[in-house]
């Protein structure tokens, strides 16, 4: 008998991220970023992110992020995840690039329609900026 108390009081206060194996981000997370002004070899300059320790000791682990899902071609092979919807994105000029996330599908199985909320799990990759976006969720998949 105690070792099924054992076993309801681990289910009950262990985070969930232990439990299911990706801990869980909100928007926050992502736009809680400074940006330093730096300059690549060729004298480019670009705005290079600082991130929180939160998200740096993320990196290369499985998370999971819901948003809106917004597709970059026609194919339904590109796509970014956004706090926003199409209308105030930021390719749209209304929020900072703190506000996307690179989505690598893991499969093309399903073709998402411009401002699907989804969830998705995947390995979070930081850039330092330079070629675009901060952030990319790889290996993505819809959490069901």
């Amino acid at each position: 008998m105690r070792t099924l108390y054992k076993i309801i009081f681990i289910l009950i206060f262990l985070p969930n991220s232990i439990l299911v194996g990706q801990t869980e981000l909100e928007w926050k997370d992502f736009t809680n970023i400074t940006f330093i002004t730096a300059t690549n070899e060729t004298g480019y300059a670009f705005m290079k992110p600082i991130f929180q320790d939160k998200i740096m000791k993320l990196e290369g682990k499985e998370v999971q992020l819901t948003g809106y899902m917004i597709p970059l071609d026609v194919d339904g092979r590109q796509y970014v995840i956004s706090a926003y919807p199409n209308a105030s994105c930021f390719f749209c000029g209304a929020a900072g690039k703190e506000s996307v996330v690179e989505v690598q599908l893991k499969s093309f199985d399903k073709r998402y329609e411009v401002d699907e909320i989804v969830t998705l799990k995947g390995k979070l990759i930081l850039s330092d900026g330079e070629m675009g976006l901060c952030y990319s969720l790889i290996d993505a998949e819809q959490v069901k």
